[in-house]
């Protein structure tokens, strides 16, 4: 979450979350630029984490069934 005044009139928070400077974003912005970062995410220390979800997603898809029905899971009794 960044402070803006989107947060100052939003209802509620989320707990534990902490809110991230808009100039703290914008400096990540500018050196994930630099970096050639396609994916810019200020409060994750580790980029390997990216392609850990890319890894997933692409399991994900892979086991899909490529029928083109749907899932069983998904089909009303």
């Amino acid at each position: 979450m960044v402070e803006s005044e989107f947060h100052g009139i939003r209802r509620g928070s989320i707990p534990g979350l902490k809110i991230m400077s808009s100039e703290d974003v914008a400096q990540a912005i500018v050196a994930g630029l630099a970096l050639g970062e396609v994916v810019c995410a200020p409060g994750v220390d580790d980029p390997s984490v990216f392609d850990q979800l890319r890894d997933l997603q692409q399991a994900a898809l892979a086991s899909g069934n490529r029928t083109g029905e749907l899932a069983a899971r998904y089909r009303q009794a």
